[in-house]
């Protein structure tokens, strides 16, 4: 039962990063456009002069500092909009596709434990046997250190 559980998350997980992401990369992306779009506007206005329009509206630097500006968020909103949207679906398609082996070497880890765990015990009451049959325990002493084990 743990097992569906377990899958079930890790699809929820790569179903996230498939739509979520995206989304969410694109709306950083429209963001870095209007704060684009914003400048532009102001580098216009400084341009043509109209310097009294533009102190009213924001706190504007020079015409090479609007030009950085333009031209960091145009690259920053392209990398949002195709990178970061390009990445998450990737990271969820890899999940889906390597769920099945995700979910087997977690299955095989807890069945490797298991397996360790009973061989151990049978290890254990071997020894005590021999130890039991060299005379170094009692009947009693054998008895409560193989209920111990079998516990």
């Amino acid at each position: 039962m743990k097992y569906v559980y377990i899958r079930s998350f890790i699809t929820l997980v790569a179903i996230l990063f498939i739509i979520v992401g995206p989304i969410e990369c694109i709306k950083k992306a429209n963001d870095y456009e209007t704060s684009k779009n914003n400048v532009k506007i102001q580098y216009d206005i400084l341009n043509n002069g109209n310097e009294k329009i533009v102190e009213k509206v924001e706190h504007v630097r020079n015409l090479s500092d609007l030009e950085v500006d333009y031209y960091t968020y145009a690259r920053k909103s392209k990398q949002y909009k195709y990178g970061g949207t390009t990445i998450c679906i990737l990271i969820g398609v890899i999940i889906l596709i390597t769920r099945d082996r995700i979910m087997n070497m977690i299955m095989r880890d807890k069945s490797n434990k298991i397996k360790n765990n009973s061989l151990d015990k049978y290890d254990e009451l071997k020894k005590l046997q021999c130890l039991k049959d060299e005379g170094t325990l009692t009947e009693e002493e054998f008895e409560i250190e193989k209920n111990n084990i079998l516990k």
